[in-house]
């Protein structure tokens, strides 16, 4: 009876084990979840850039202080005001380049007032400065060397001396370039 006692005891201590060891993985199955929940949230929740209504309302002193029952100011119309743009030296084109002038006109026909249907004359005009740049002609240069051997040496000897003219190395070996580029 007695070996019986202590399996019932060790029995009874095992399920305590297992029990606690249930719990333990019952509270890591909830933390576990609840990271995959932030995780969904902060890929698929809402933006941390929306405002909230005591954001908005920080800011709104003034119309939480303003007496409601205060006359609205009367308005006053300005006349407008225009002033010239003022160029800045370094905004200036080179004046020794050639100047080419495109006069932009309307057609006689079209120079008719909308309103009265009176002449129109030009009483002002406005210039703009566009830079246009055209590029610079490009020229194959193509050297020729000329190579020379003897007729006499050619018929009678078994060596033929050759020479060859002078010309300059090219600045990049195998390249295009000049010495003017």
């Amino acid at each position: 009876m007695e070996t019986r006692e202590i399996s019932v005891e060790k029995l009874l201590g095992i399920i305590e084990e297992k029990d606690r060891r249930i719990a333990e993985l019952e509270q890591q199955v909830q933390w576990f979840m609840a990271q995959i929940r932030l995780a969904k949230h902060r890929q698929f929740g809402a933006s941390s850039e929306q405002t909230s209504v005591e954001q908005i309302n920080l800011f709104n002193e003034a119309e939480v202080t303003a007496d409601l029952a205060a006359p609205e100011p009367s308005l006053t119309e300005v006349k407008a005001h225009y002033r010239k743009r003022t160029r800045l030296t370094t905004d200036k084109l080179p004046e020794d380049l050639p100047v080419e002038v495109i006069e932009h006109e309307l057609p006689e026909t079209e120079r008719v007032c909308p309103d009265c249907g009176g002449e129109l004359h030009t009483m002002g005009r406005e210039t703009r400065e566009e830079l246009k740049i055209i590029p610079a002609k490009a020229v194959i240069v193509r050297h020729v060397r000329h190579v020379y051997a003897c007729r006499n040496c050619e018929d009678t000897s078994d060596h033929v001396p050759v020479v060859k003219a002078d010309m300059p190395e090219p600045v990049i070996k195998g390249g295009f370039a000049s010495p003017e580029c």
